[in-house]
């Protein structure tokens, strides 16, 4: 495919098959999910083996509650691009991952609801925050995967510090609009929009995602 698009990253991986499948129809970012709560957990289909065995430069491994410790493991074991950490994690804690993964793209997750926040403002503009980029997503209580859009427009006029991620609810009809944002994402996050069952890609919907992306509506 030609052409300058914005990034995909299909999250809620649980297939090796798929895996390679993705990979060689050019998404640029694989999400694994190491929360055992979703319907996606990667670990109740792949072996932390078979997800080091996807040569995909760019996996990125989604995390809650877990310790900088087993965020660490994990990451090395697997050969982790990015972490993505959802919840309270303090900057002294990421800044401890990063010490230890200094080659690791560290995602910070903001979930937004009706409005942001003045605590999410500043994370939205603060250059000197620890994370490498952010990723903003829709408050659920799911923590993700819901196919809930937030107000995309209360980002209009912030001048962002750092590279985003959109997620919550990106699907073919919208992706164009996503992509004419400003300030505009760095890439789309998918996953439950482009299933035909949780952690089952629907990868014709994907394939047809990314010709859009790149093409434009007429296809």
């Amino acid at each position: 495919m030609s052409g300058k698009r914005v990034l995909v990253k299909v999250c809620g991986i649980t297939s090796v098959e798929q895996s390679q499948a993705l990979q060689e129809m050019g998404v640029d970012f694989l999400g694994f999910i190491f929360h055992p709560a979703s319907p996606r957990f990667a670990l109740e289909r792949i072996s932390l083996d078979e997800i080091a065995s996807i040569r995909h430069p760019k996996k990125i491994g989604v995390f809650t509650s877990h310790s900088a410790a087993q965020i660490v493991e994990i990451a090395k074991s697997v050969g982790l691009w990015g972490v993505q950490l959802h919840g309270a994690y303090s900057a002294r804690c990421i800044g401890e991952i990063k010490q230890q993964l200094p080659l690791c793209t560290i995602l910070k997750v903001l979930s937004i609801e009706n409005s942001l926040t003045e605590n999410q403002r500043k994370s939205l503009q603060d250059p000197g925050a620890p994370w490498d980029m952010l990723l903003l997503d829709t408050a659920t209580p799911t923590l993700g995967g819901s196919g809930q859009s937030f107000n995309w427009k209360l980002l209009e006029g912030i001048c962002l510090a750092k590279p985003f991620f959109l997620a919550g609810g990106v699907s073919l009809e919208n992706s164009s609009l996503a992509q004419l944002l400003t300030p505009r994402p760095y890439a789309l996050d998918v996953n439950s929009r482009f299933e035909t069952a949780p952690g089952v890609k629907d990868l014709d919907k994907i394939y047809s995602l990314l010709e859009k992306l790149t093409h434009g509506e007429n296809l």
